[in-house]
């Protein structure tokens, strides 16, 4: 028999809600190809981040992201984009080839997201800053914006820092969306 205390993982993840829509796969619309989320390898480890000075980062051992941040970050982007921009085609890049009735390429529109910070911060935040780029079909740059954002913590704790950390991403992704529909006519 053991002694002592027993500590138990906590996992965490973004809730993507429930797409209303149906999946459409019609090539009339302009597509959205959404690129693999780009995070440095200290950021994509399975344990929460958090900055706890100018210059070091740690990770939780208890409190761990269910899948790799890139991934959950990867299926969080299709599944905002799918639902609020209903008269898109948006796909993730491994899904982009997959059917014979290629669209156009004209009509393909590349989103990349590059993160540089996305952990707690030292001001009971969550931090989330990087760039991204939209590309069109001959992976031109046809905008590329740099952001950094700051989410106060609702409440303590590592739930806490998830949802900051969630409400951020969605935040994002609405800017890149308005900046898509004013971009692409």
């Amino acid at each position: 028999m053991c002694t002592g205390s027993s500590k138990s993982i906590s996992y965490y993840y973004f809730d993507l809600g429930k797409a209303e829509s149906e999946l459409q796969t019609s090539f009339e619309k302009p597509r959205l190809e959404i690129l693999p989320v780009m995070l440095p390898e200290y950021l994509n480890a399975r344990g929460i981040a958090q900055r706890i000075d100018q210059h070091r980062t740690v990770h939780a051992n208890w409190h761990l992201w269910a899948s790799q941040p890139s991934s959950m970050l990867d299926r969080s982007a299709l599944n905002y984009f799918e639902i609020n921009l209903p008269n898109w085609f948006v796909t993730g890049a491994e899904e982009a080839w997959l059917s014979d009735n290629r669209p156009t390429l004209s009509d393909i529109v590349k989103l990349q997201f590059n993160l540089e910070h996305f952990n707690g911060g030292l001001d009971n935040n969550a931090e989330l800053s990087g760039n991204w780029t939209l590309f069109d079909e001959k992976n031109k740059i046809l905008l590329r914006q740099n952001f950094s954002l700051s989410v106060v913590l609702e409440k303590d704790g590592y739930s806490g820092l998830a949802s900051a950390l969630q409400k951020g991403w969605e935040q994002l992704c609405h800017d890149i969306s308005i900046q898509l529909l004013a971009t692409i006519k």
